[in-house]
């Protein structure tokens, strides 16, 4: 079986009605708004989950090089509205910056869409309702397309957040909130309880500083976990500590040469790397990924047989 691109609808369902019948509760963290169902939303909603994450991750123009063609604005548009299909299941829509070849353009874009989306929920008379939204930059992983990828500094990332609050608040009053890092994504301030737009973000703490060189460290970083367990998680603490152990924190965040060796391909990994340089190329030129044929020779492996 095929797992490129999740689990079919069908299998997903059958899935969570057993979960349901055994008595246990459903907890869908997010999913692909193309593949979602009228039961599916339905088993959401029964078991009492009332958002639902749906990443549309970028702009239109961009999702075509992350295999997310499929998602359109059309169809997040149609989320927005409590009135349309998904009721009672209200969605969070995520958004990631700094992927390859992003423009200002692309900013706007997902700007546009986060305005539309807004005015369809007061079209629908959804007025008093939220519209939550989470922003974060690009973490590249290892064994992915993306691990050669260039990270966010965290000062541009607050740049390009900024740029995107500030347009928002010429329509509507946006607020912004950084709980989602201490996992506490179900409380809901009462002081931003009746803003219009929510913004979820990691942007502003520790995390866009730390996850690039945690993704990508090696045994370098011992020392530096150590000493950032001892000091306190804090960005200024992570510099003192790449400095006193004399590494170079642009290491982490710069692209990597598709030629270069990495820290992590010591590992054995089913996706092989002729495949994710193949795919990194074509995400440079703004191409669309190869599609998933399954059993396919061309990539070596990527899927589980």
């Amino acid at each position: 079986k095929c797992f490129y691109e999740g689990l079919p609808t069908n299998i997903i369902e059958r899935y969570l009605s057993k979960i349901n019948k055994m008595g246990g509760r459903i907890r869908v963290g997010s999913q692909r708004l193309e593949m979602l169902s009228n039961n599916l939303i339905r088993m959401i909603a029964d078991s009492g989950q009332r958002k639902l994450v749906i990443a549309p991750e970028c702009s239109a123009n961009l999702r075509r090089v992350i295999g997310k063609e499929t998602i359109l604005d059309d169809d997040i548009l149609d989320f927005g509205s409590p009135n349309m299909k998904y009721n009672p299941i209200s969605g969070i829509l995520y958004f990631i910056l700094g992927l390859p070849g992003e423009e200002i353009a692309d900013i706007n874009e997902i700007i546009n869409l986060i305005k539309n989306v807004r005015c369809v929920m007061d079209q629908s008379g959804d007025t008093e309702g939220q519209l939550e939204i989470g922003i974060n930059p690009l973490y590249p992983k290892p064994w992915t397309a993306l691990q050669y990828a260039r990270a966010c500094k965290p000062e541009e990332a607050e740049k390009k957040l900024k740029y995107i609050v500030n347009d928002l608040l010429q329509s509507y009053n946006a607020s912004i909130a950084t709980d989602v890092v201490d996992e506490k994504v179900e409380r809901r301030s009462h002081t931003l309880k009746n803003s219009p737009i929510k913004i979820e973000t990691t942007i502003g703490t520790v995390i866009p500083y730390s996850q690039p060189i945690l993704s990508r460290g090696g045994k370098e970083l011992s020392n530096v976990l150590e000493y950032v367990y001892r000091k306190g998680d804090m960005i200024k603490t992570w510099k003192e500590a790449i400095k006193k152990y004399g590494l170079n924190e642009n290491n982490y965040f710069r692209e990597y040469d598709i030629n270069e060796k990495l820290p992590w391909d010591f590992q054995r990994c089913l996706v092989k790397k002729r495949h994710l340089k193949a795919e990194y190329i074509l995400s440079l030129n703004k191409k669309p990924t190869t599609p998933c044929i399954c059993n396919c020779r061309k990539c070596a492996d990527r899927c589980i047989i």
